[in-house]
Parts: structure tokens; C-alpha cells; sequence
């Protein structure tokens, strides 16, 4: 990926704050949470490897206030205004406000919350499934199960705000090693339904090892995950497998050597498939700068 394709992303997604927030995609002007909170990360990842102007140093602080402005009083964020139930993107904004002083308390009260109200639901052993579902992680929407994708992009902004610690991190962590399947990899959070074993994902699994490596696992419990992932990743097309199998590869030092060419090729297929979600182009900006993974980049 050639520096100006790098500037080009991120012109791209400079170009969609429209209505005071980050659209999905060009033709949208509602505002959502997940959307503004993936543009930050990307233009914070990128700092080292494509320095900021002035204009982008100002859209980072006009979108975290655009995120501060979507937070309820309890501190979650939800995916937008009609949507208080649906608060998974408050792990992502707490990522977001992790590196600005002045988004400190907003980044706090997120963390509370987080740690507090929001939890999976605990439910009794089901004979029909292969996991634990008295584990308790993160949520998609409010009074649900627990499931892998919010539950690690909750452990990593917990990671990063310092809050590795807490009792609510050590159980989801078994969660997430619980919902491991037996041959490696991870998908949504079903090992086993109805007898039939369930096959991984990459985006989950690439999540769950980001996870996994800001709680410093160990490398044995995630070595058959790392090898279906790599196994794998020479097949992948999609900004969400791609970017999500480079960030969990490189958390534990096996970044693909071919990541920024990969990336190059997903973002040349917005020709044919037109223009990606916002999320998607955040992601593969964040993939591509980050040589040591997510959480690393972040810092």
C-alpha cells in the first residue's frame, strides 16, 4: 500500500463527516457511534506511519466531541440516538477518548459503565450447545448473551484504560478461551449447536486474538487459533477478514509480510463493489499501521 493510497483512505473518511458525525457510507447523514469512533482509530494508528495535517489533527478533536455528545449519562454510547439498547459501540468510543486528556471523563464514565450495567447474560448449561453460558462478557444489544466480538473489543479498551485487573475482565477472558473451537479459531460464540460442530470465522477470530493479546494469554491456549488464521488469510478478499486477520496475526508477531499489498487489493476492489461502510476503511487503515497489533497502535 503506497503512501498515497494511505492518504487517500484517510481522505475518504475525512470526507464523510457529514450532519456532526461520520456517516456508513457517502449517501448517509445520520450519524453512528461505531462509524466515528473507526475513523479515530484509524487516524490515531496512523500518526506514526502518515503524520497528520492540521485538518485532520481538528477532525480528530471535532469527532470525539461528536462522540462525547452521543454518550448518556451512565456512560454507555450507543449505536445512535434511537438505539439505547444497542451499546456495543461503547467499548469503541472508550478506545477512542483513550489518547485525549480532554475526553478523560468521558472515557471514565464509559469504563464504569462497562465494568457495571453492561454484562451478558448468565444462563443455565444448555445441553444443545458447547459453551459455557454461565460466562459472563459483553453483549450486542442490552440483556442478551454474551458473544465474542463485543466481548473482545471490550477487553481491549479495558486493557488500554488499565482496567485489566477487574474480576470482569479475568471471567471474560475465560469466555473467550471457553468459545475457542476445538481445531482453532473462533466465530459470533457457538463452539457446538444441536451436536454439529461450528466452524471459525476470521474477523472473530482476529478479534479474539487481538483480545487475547492485551491480556497477555499465553501462546499455547492460542497457537491452533494462529495457525487457522494464517491458514487461511491467503484466501481472504473482504476489508473486514482481511483487517481483522492482519490485527490478530500481529498481536502475537505474525503480521502477514504481504499486509500492505493485501490491503491495496481489498481497497482496488471499491471499483467494482462500490464504496466500503466507514468501518471497513477504519479498519484497514488501523490494519495497516499497526506492526504490533491493535492495542499496540493505540497507545
Amino acid at each position: 500500500m503506497t503512501t498515497g493510497a494511505l492518504n487517500q483512505l484517510l481522505a475518504d473518511l475525512q470526507a464523510r463527516r457529514v450532519a456532526g458525525g461520520v456517516a456508513g457510507k457517502p449517501q448517509e447523514s445520520d450519524p453512528r457511534a461505531d462509524a466515528t469512533a473507526w475513523t479515530l482509530l484509524a487516524l490515531r494508528a496512523c500518526r506514526d506511519v502518515q503524520p497528520g495535517s492540521s485538518e485532520r489533527s481538528a477532525l480528530a478533536v471535532a469527532l470525539r466531541d461528536d462522540l462525547s455528545s452521543m454518550q448518556y449519562v451512565d456512560g454507555r454510547v450507543p449505536l445512535s440516538p434511537n438505539t439505547s439498547t444497542a451499546y456495543w459501540p461503547t467499548a469503541l468510543a472508550c478506545l477512542a477518548w483513550n489518547s485525549s486528556a480532554a475526553h478523560r471523563e468521558a472515557r471514565d464514565r464509559a469504563v464504569g459503565f462497562l465494568l457495571g450495567r453492561a454484562a451478558g447474560l448468565s444462563v443455565p448449561k444448555s445441553p444443545y450447545v458447547g459453551h459455557d453460558s454461565t460466562l459472563v462478557g459483553w453483549s450486542w444489544i442490552q440483556a442478551t448473551h454474551s458473544w465474542v466480538e463485543p466481548t473482545s473489543m471490550a477487553l481491549v479498551a479495558l486493557a488500554l484504560a488499565g482496567s485489566s485487573d477487574h474480576d470482569r475482565c479475568q471471567d471474560a477472558e475465560r469466555l473467550l478461551l471457553d468459545r475457542q473451537l476445538e481445531a482453532g479459531g473462533w466465530n459470533y460464540g457457538n463452539t457446538v449447536t444441536f451436536g454439529q460442530q461450528m466452524r471459525p470465522a476470521p474477523d472473530s477470530t482476529g478479534a479474539a486474538l487481538t483480545a487475547l493479546a492485551a491480556r497477555r494469554a499465553s501462546r499455547t491456549s492460542v497457537d491452533s487459533s494462529l495457525d487457522y488464521l494464517a491458514e487461511i488469510y491467503p484466501r481472504l478478499r473482504s476489508p473486514l477478514s482481511v483487517g481483522w486477520s492482519i490485527l490478530g496475526l500481529a498481536a502475537w508477531n505474525r503480521r502477514p509480510t504481504d499486509a500492505e499489498e493485501k490491503i491495496t487489493g481489498v481497497l482496488a476492489r471499491q471499483a467494482v463493489l462500490g464504496s466500503f461502510d466507514s468501518t471497513l476503511l477504519a479498519l484497514l487503515g488501523v490494519a495497516w499501521s499497526a506492526a504490533s497489533g491493535m492495542e499496540a497502535s493505540l497507545r
